[in-house]
């Protein structure tokens, strides 16, 4: 999931789904799960394999349901495509469905308290590629007020289970799809944070998102890149900032990411 930063979810809809690959999110998620109504599961299933079975899209994941999980991922397993597991609490929570979830990339969507405290041994499961935060179901069961001063320690516990595991980490939505000044302020957190990116519910959040997540012009990285190993020096001044080979190695990959995006 290198240079994935947005991750824009899609209800299995038969309208919403024709849109996917029209903006610019780099992944998308078909939801089965919080908006598909109990009635319509099924369907939305079936859409969604009718969809697949002609899109050609890269880096699309399906978010199923944990009710019925292993019956959905038996039915999906045959695409190459990714999925969200919703409310995951522990490292056995799915395991029924190991040997289906390891040939895919997944994403643990963390969703409770319990789910935080055992962050760090979910993001330790091999077959788990990413945590994502879901904010709206932690403050609910918490009664922790949803605004990034109060959630700042459980994003906190999640970046650090996450980088503790070299797994990616991705924040929740925001629910204010009007309000630019509350997403950017969300996004600035993030970022802070160490984030990889955020989860959106409308087109309109995917151009914010992307830009937030881009650490540093690449055009200057390159420079820094260029005055520090002609220094030869193991730690270096570039512009009154130091700069030691973390700083470049880092530089590096991020432009390597950035081209193999402009490529694809």
């Amino acid at each position: 999931m290198e240079g994935v930063r947005s991750l824009l979810f899609v209800p299995a809809e038969e309208k919403k789904l024709a849109k996917i690959g029209i903006v610019n999110a780099d992944a998308y998620i078909i939801d089965l799960e919080d908006s598909i109504p109990q009635k319509n599961k099924d369907m939305a299933l079936e859409r969604t394999l009718e969809f697949l079975r002609t899109c050609d899209i890269e880096n699309l994941f399906v978010r199923i349901n944990r009710s019925r999980y292993f019956m959905e991922l038996e039915v999906l397993d045959q695409f190459h495509i990714g999925f969200v597991l919703p409310k995951v609490e522990s490292k056995t929570d799915y395991n029924k469905a190991k040997n289906i979830l390891q040939k895919h990339r997944v994403i643990a969507l963390i969703e409770s308290a319990v789910g935080v405290i055992n962050s760090n041994s979910i993001a330790s499961i091999p077959w788990v590629t990413a945590l994502a935060f879901g904010a709206e179901d932690f403050t609910m069961a918490t009664n922790i007020s949803n605004d990034i001063d109060s959630l700042v320690v459980p994003k906190s516990m999640l970046a650090l289970a996450a980088k503790a595991n070299q797994k990616m980490i991705y924040d929740t939505p925001c629910f204010f799809i009007n309000d630019e000044e509350i997403l950017g302020s969300e996004l600035s957190q993030a970022v802070k944070l160490g984030y990889d990116g955020k989860l959106a519910i409308h087109p309109a959040q995917i151009d914010l998102i992307n830009s937030a997540f881009i650490p540093l012009e690449k055009e200057y990285a390159k420079y820094i890149i260029k005055e520090f190993e002609s220094s030869g020096d193991a730690v270096c001044e570039i512009d009154g900032r130091v700069f030691e080979k973390l700083h470049i190695d880092r530089f590096k990959k991020m432009i390597m990411t950035d081209e193999k995006r402009n490529e694809d």
